[in-house]
Formats: C-alpha cells, sequence, structure tokens
C-alpha cells in the first residue's frame, strides 16, 4: 500500500516550529486532511506525486520517501511530499533499487 502525505509550511510556522496544515494527496492535486481515508497510489503515481526523492527512511512498516519542497510564491508556502509505503524490508530494498536505476533518488 503506499500512500501520500503533504504538509504546508510558510515563515511563521517554521520559525514556530509546527504547522497544522498537513493531510493526505490524491492524484490530480487533491487534497484531504488527515482524518480522512488516504488514497492509495500505486508505484508510478507516487513516483509522479512527489517528484525526485531528497530523502529516503526505512521505517518498521516500510519505507518512506520524501521529496524536495516547492515554494508556492503567491502565498509563501513551502510543500513538502511524502510517500508512505507499507512493504517487507526486501520489497523497500526493491523500491529503492528501482528509483536509484530511474534517478529518482
Amino acid at each position: 500500500m503506499i500512500r501520500v502525505s503533504y504538509e504546508l509550511v510558510n515563515e511563521e510556522e517554521a520559525e514556530a516550529g509546527d504547522t497544522n496544515r498537513r493531510g493526505w494527496c490524491a492524484p490530480g492535486g487533491w487534497r484531504f486532511n488527515a482524518k480522512d481515508e488516504p488514497y492509495r497510489y500505486s508505484l508510478r503515481e507516487m513516483i509522479d506525486e512527489i517528484g525526485p526523492v531528497v530523502h529516503a527512511e526505512r521505517t518498521w512498516s516500510g519505507l518512506t520517501l520524501y521529496g524536495e519542497a516547492e515554494r508556492n510564491y503567491e502565498t509563501g508556502d513551502d510543500e513538502t511530499k511524502a510517500a508512505h509505503i507499507k512493504c517487507s524490508d526486501a520489497s523497500a530494498s526493491r523500491v529503492l533499487a528501482l528509483l536509484k536505476r530511474q534517478r529518482r533518488i
């Protein structure tokens, strides 16, 4: 199962060290709050949604991939997306190898 989350942070929130503007993404730019059931992405959809991976982290339940933050110059918000992949350690290794071959990480 692959889910993609987002987080929006502006300068004031960054200085305070937190934001409450986060939730789940779906293809086409739809956003849902953190309480909603997240859309389940395919691997290809996830790669398109988060773009280049700047950090990968193995977790107890699989793998988390963080995309590069994008600045919205109209609002001043930085948006960061992360893919949360529930998988075995072996599958996490295969996903990382695939992303490296595609020069996404």
